[in-house]
């Protein structure tokens, strides 16, 4: 008979293992700092905050800034266009923090609501925060500040909140509404990111049997997002009904090329292989399972906007980074303590994450473009 091996880890080494842990994970993040800080950001992203200063200074969309997606894209990038016009900061760096916040707080409502749910262990949330933190930091190299990324950033905490109103679980109040109302209002971004929450609400409306479910907390922010995004659109970017929409069409209805299917097509393989080595596994956490099937799901939208740029597959991306870092870990911790799992598989993730999408040391700076 073989013999099963288990690490095991002493309480008084766990305090250690904890701050190497730490330690490790503030390296990376301040190795990843120290670099893109000063690379300058994308011009999709510098274009949607020129069109927020145009914007701002009350010019109209049709005529000053021009632009087929709809108007909350430009509206996005105001707060770090407002705190440019004060003087104390460049846009470039404000957009950069603005993005950092926004992940922090996206980074912290996940731990709340993970560490709310029943039977859940702790180094499990901590693990998939910090994979929500590395995937869109590290693994996201130069794609940070894109409005894709933004979306995927508090989508993750959105529909983790709406499986919190599913299955009833003590979700702190003000988390809960934060995350519903950013995410709402963040999917409206990229409107077919609703899908992932459609199916979340008609989950529940089949597996609880009642059509009431138009009366939880995630239903009445998500119409109410949009009635109010209806009315602001009607109001205040007319221009952009009459004018800019009609072509949105004959843009966008155009056949995706191999590339894009190909690539689609390579992360539905992986997200589904994650799928099946759990299920080979005989793994029973079900968020391992949601989290790989969010990946498969936020795969549609990629497809659906048949440009084929890395950036659109960052929702996907993110849900499976994490569903692969909870899976790793929680595999590992059949032979080693908790604690030590969780370090291990966040040092290796981080490697790949650098390996995957390097820190682009080479690439132009902001003083390069002045």
């Amino acid at each position: 008979m073989i013999k099963k091996i288990y690490i095991n880890l002493p309480d008084s080494k766990i305090e250690v293992v904890t701050f190497l842990f730490w330690t490790l994970v503030a390296y990376a993040l301040f190795s990843w700092f120290s670099i893109h800080i000063h690379t300058s950001i994308t011009a999709d992203t510098l274009w949607l905050c020129d069109a927020a200063g145009r914007l701002l200074s009350g010019q109209k969309m049709a005529d000053a800034y021009y632009d087929p997606n709809p108007p909350l894209s430009v509206l996005l990038y105001v707060p770090p266009v407002l705190a440019s016009m004060t003087g104390l900061v460049t846009v470039y760096h404000a957009v950069f923090g603005y993005t950092l916040l926004i992940l922090a707080g996206a980074a912290a409502m996940t731990y709340k609501i993970l560490k709310s749910v029943p039977g859940i262990d702790h180094t499990t949330v901590v693990t998939a925060t910090v994979a929500l933190v590395i995937a869109n930091t590290i693994l996201a190299s130069l794609s940070f500040t894109e409005r894709d990324q933004i979306l995927g950033i508090l989508l993750l905490p959105f529909v983790l909140a709406q499986i919190g109103i599913t299955k009833k679980w003590p979700l702190p109040p003000v988390i809960k509404h934060i995350a519903l109302c950013a995410g709402a209002v963040l999917i409206l971004v990229k409107p077919h990111h609703g899908l992932l929450p459609t199916l979340i609400i008609l989950h529940r409306a089949f597996t609880q049997k009642r059509i009431s479910v138009w009366k939880d907390a995630d239903f009445l922010y998500l119409s109410g997002a949009v009635l109010s995004y209806a009315a602001i659109l009607f109001f205040y970017f007319s221009d952009y009904l009459h004018i800019i929409l009609p072509d949105v069409l004959s843009l966008y209805m155009t056949e995706p090329t191999k590339f894009t299917i190909m690539r689609g097509v390579y992360h539905g393989m992986l997200c589904t292989a994650g799928l099946l080595i759990a299920v080979m596994l005989n793994n029973k956490s079900w968020i391992i399972y949601f989290l790989f099937a969010a990946a498969l799901v936020s795969l549609i939208p990629y497809l659906v906007q048949m440009r084929g740029y890395g950036y659109h597959l960052l929702p996907a991306i993110t849900f499976f980074w994490c569903g692969a870092a909870v899976l790793s870990k929680e595999t590992l911790q059949k032979f080693m303590a908790p604690h030590l799992s969780m370090a291990l598989v966040t040092l290796v993730m981080t490697a790949i994450a650098f390996s995957a999408s390097s820190v682009r040391i080479y690439f132009p700076t902001h003083e390069k473009y002045t």
